[in-house]
């Protein structure tokens, strides 16, 4: 105790530069003020007592210590020409690479270091530090004093590094009085400082950006960059911790939401942003979230200068502490390209509010009746009906994708799907009822069940070329979200900004690329046509003098008319790209194949679609958060069943477990893995469901050779399917109930006379 007051009042204070073995010592005096005295600790030399030795015994001063120096004549032997090629070589005959002393200076600077006169707001920063210290290190320290006045810190026994802390004055706050900053101990693995706590503190701004972070590779990643060992199980209570602190802050998200709304409309003016209030929780005396609505001005000006008419619509789940649904709007561009356009959250998927949304949409785009756009979806609950009622006139198309995932499930198979999407993708009626003939063939009750889905609406043989687009799935939205994944964990205004980021990322982005299109027309564009125009070669024309050509391709022929626009295979009635046979028919009548490509397609309008562009959003302490009242969360909805654990997989080609283990062929000696010069196998696997088996014994389906009822004929037969002797297999006769006994007919068993009654 005496020798900590001892190191608390002594007056003179050193401070060591961890960096660069530099330093100064720091004299203070009775009045308090203080000296600095320049030192090298590289060339000094520790005395017994413990105290640094100089350069120079008689050298107190700076100027001394140069003097030394310069009072000194050096001997510099040249080098040889072999001493200098070793020196200018490597090891390897290459150039000598000098150290870069910056960046080994800059990694030092940021290592967590203490010196003396460091002072911490309270005793917690104190402790933190300390943990961050230890585990950035690899250093094992325990505490030996610990009160409301000090704090001590030592290494392990044998080191002399320690670390006195103590409050300073009247003021609040700590302040390092002594430090030994030499450490003499092997790295530590296992660090007890490396608590849940302190793995928490660590990983919260990383977790609260990507709450999809995995304990797994929170694990991984403190063992490799800070070489500290955490087991499995404290990741994972490290990430409970930051997700219930997260928590306060989904709530505070919804109170909040209302002011972010408001400042989207004053920074963005022309957008559409509706909030709604919970009728019912409203009656009771409380705001409760409802559902809300966001359509960009920059997004609606550029979709009708621009955009093909063709939005997909679809629905993602929410994956952070308030749960709901997403309902989304994309568009797409001359490039093909996903282009957002709306979002709303809501409580749950039902008519009612796909029936909203697709009313507020038509508000944004100025849809009308539907006329003039199309629609494409994936088939979900009520929204066929709430399309029919909201946009009566509109195309609604299903996703082909979609419709096999259903129709898959009872017939599987590869031919199967070749044959259902060479149907989807027929662009007449005659090729496509061609190719319903061939998959009526492989399964005829196959044919008639993929009929059974509204052919209108999948097929690009009946599609309307109003959109000029003959897609036949949602990919547009299922790439948007996919690209927001990250943003489905967070709150929910965080999750909406960080959609906002990206649109306007995506804005500049595609205004940028078109300087590296080498036509007036987009790359997708001239893919198309291009292929187009080498199939053109093996197509031959014939002219009847008016403005029809007739084209022949093979054993097809086709009518083409360049007034109209129009071919009978309808490829460029549905996309607005000139296909082979009008490519052919153009060059007969000397027109440029593409001056007839449609305009959705050409620079100026791609240009057009992104000129609007999303403008700035102030940060929080700008929004009006006085004038709207806090709000609630919505509820959680308690869906029926139990939550699955793992998504359902409808696709043939993902349940099928494809890849299975390497054989021990391919394996090392007794077993291990196998070498790296070595290609591992890998086995396709064909199921077995679906087949009918038959007994081996009998011929017969429905059973096997174990549950067979059939006798067998001698102690011997012959298998015909293997053309083996097998013993014969006699079916166990089935043991004889036992009959209770009668108890009229049964004799009366022997017992022991009575004593009691009388002979």
């Amino acid at each position: 105790m005496n020798d900590v007051n001892k190191e608390t009042d002594r007056v003179d204070q050193v401070c060591y530069d961890n960096i660069s073995g530099k330093g100064k010592e720091i004299v203070h005096d009775e009045e308090g003020h203080c000296s600095e005295d320049s030192f090298n600790r590289s060339g000094d030399e520790d005395s017994d007592d413990g105290t640094y030795v100089g350069l120079s015994s008689s050298s107190d001063t700076e100027e001394s210590v140069f003097d030394d120096f310069e009072g000194r004549e050096v001997n510099v032997d040249p080098l040889s020409d072999n001493e200098e090629d070793w020196l200018g070589r490597g090891s390897d005959d290459e150039p000598m690479q000098e150290p870069n002393v910056l960046q080994e200076t800059q990694a030092a600077a940021t290592r967590p270091h203490f010196f003396v006169c460091m002072t911490f707001e309270d005793k917690e920063e104190v402790k933190r530090a300390i943990d961050k210290y230890a585990v950035t290190r690899g250093v094992s320290l325990k505490v030996v004093r610990s009160d409301k006045r000090t704090y001590q810190v030592v290494c392990e026994e044998g080191c002399p590094f320690s670390l006195y802390l103590s409050t300073y004055g009247l003021s609040i706050g700590w302040q390092v009085k002594s430090l030994v900053y030499d450490h003499k101990c092997a790295c530590v693995y296992k660090n007890q400082r490396a608590s849940t706590m302190w793995l928490a503190q660590h990983f919260r701004q990383r977790v609260q950006e990507a709450p999809n972070f995995k304990s797994k590779d929170m694990k991984n990643e403190v063992q490799r960059e800070l070489k500290v060992c955490a087991s499995l199980h404290k990741c994972k209570r490290a990430k409970k911790m930051i997700m219930e602190a997260m928590e306060g802050s989904f709530m505070d998200e919804f109170s909040k939401i209302e002011a972010y709304c408001n400042e989207l409309k004053l920074s963005n003016p022309g957008s559409d942003v509706h909030v709604e209030v919970s009728e019912e929780a409203l009656e009771q005396g409380r705001r409760v979230f409802k559902r809300m609505y966001l359509c960009f001005n920059a997004a609606k000006v550029g979709w009708r200068q621009g955009c093909r008419p063709l939005i997909g619509v679809d629905e993602t789940f929410l994956k952070g502490k308030a749960r709901g649904i997403m309902l989304t709007a994309m568009g797409i561009d001359g490039n093909d390209s996903v282009y957002p356009l709306a979002l709303a959250l809501v409580e749950k998927e039902n008519a009612h509010h796909w029936a909203w949304f697709l009313q507020w949409l038509r508000h944004s785009l100025d849809l009308g009746n539907g006329e003039t756009v199309t629609l494409i979806s994936d088939m979900q609950k009520g929204l066929a009906n709430a399309v029919g009622d909201v946009l009566p006139e509109a195309e609604h198309r299903f996703c082909a994708r979609h419709i096999y995932a259903n129709w898959s499930k009872k017939w599987r198979g590869n031919e199967l799907k070749k044959k259902f999407f060479t149907c989807a993708w027929s662009s007449y009626p005659q090729e496509f009822k061609d190719n319903l003939s061939a998959l009526g063939s492989l399964k005829k009750e196959a044919a008639e069940d993929v009929v059974s889905y509204n052919v209108n609406a999948w097929v690009r043989a009946y599609f309307t070329p109003r959109c000029k687009s003959w897609m036949v799935d949602n990919n547009i939205s299922e790439s948007f979200n996919a690209s927001i994944d990250e943003c489905r964990f967070l709150p929910v205004i965080r999750m909406i900004d960080g959609i906002r980021l990206k649109m306007m990322a995506k804005w500049a982005e595609s205004e940028a690329n078109v300087s590296g299109w080498h036509t007036e027309f987009s790359p997708k564009c001239m893919d198309l046509f291009e292929c187009n125009k080498f199939l053109s070669v093996d197509c031959k024309v014939h002219f009847n003098g008016d403005e029809g050509y007739e084209v022949v391709e093979g054993q097809d022929r086709h009518l083409v008319y360049l007034s109209t626009g129009m071919c009978t295979c309808r490829a460029w009635d549905l996309t607005g790209i000139p296909c082979q046979h009008a490519i052919c028919a153009m060059y007969h009548a000397k027109v440029d194949p593409k001056s007839r490509i449609s305009q959705y397609y050409h620079k100026e309008t791609y240009l057009a679609t992104y000129r609007t562009k999303l403008l700035l959003v102030r940060g929080k302490n700008f929004w009006d958060t006085e004038n709207f009242l806090p709000m609630l969360p919505p509820p959680l909805a308690n869906l029926l069943g139990r939550p699955p654990k793992k998504r359902r997989r409808t696709d043939e080609a993902t349940r099928r477990r494809k890849i299975s283990k390497v054989g021990p062929h391919a394996s090392g000696p007794s077993g291990s893995a196998p070498p790296n010069n070595i290609e591992q196998i890998v086995v396709e696997r064909l199921t077995r469901r679906g087949k009918s088996h038959k007994c081996t014994h009998c011929n017969q389906p429905g059973h096997n050779k174990a549950t067979c009822k059939e006798p067998s004929i001698g102690n011997d037969h012959h298998n015909t399917r293997t053309g083996r002797k097998q013993s014969s297999h006699q079916p166990r006769a089935p043991q004889q109930e036992q009959q209770a006994p009668d108890p009229l007919h049964s004799q009366p068993s022997q017992q022991p006379p009575d004593p009691t009654q009388a002979t």
